[in-house]
């Protein structure tokens, strides 16, 4: 068996994507890793988590699912504002407006 260990290029592109996407907050820094793993080495990811399927689409990495199928269409989510409805195109602690929390929001 051999580790691969990503370089930090591969795992900053991988980290700009999920940003990109809205799915930073929920990757681990291993799934990140995995990710940046995958793009390295051009390989095939093979996860059931939607976040991860999500970010390899937006970096065009080739995924099969294990049980579940894969993800149909790859979303960029939106933020709303918990207390004025706000919405922004990324995370943030608080609102800007009001201070109150975001929640990731399914853009369709």
């Amino acid at each position: 068996m051999r580790v691969h260990v990503p370089d930090e290029a591969a795992v900053r592109r991988v980290e700009d994507a999920a940003t990109r996407t809205g799915d930073a907050d929920v990757l681990s820094e291993t799934d990140v890793r995995v990710l940046a793993a995958a793009l390295e080495l051009d390989a095939v990811l093979v996860t059931d988590d939607y976040a991860m399927q999500n970010v390899a689409d937006a970096l065009d990495l080739a995924v099969e699912g294990v049980s579940k199928e894969g993800i149909t269409e790859r979303r960029d989510w939106n933020f709303q504002c918990q207390g004025c409805g706000r919405e922004f195109d990324e995370d943030r602690e608080r609102c800007p407006v009001c201070g109150s929390d975001l929640a990731r929001k399914n853009p369709n």
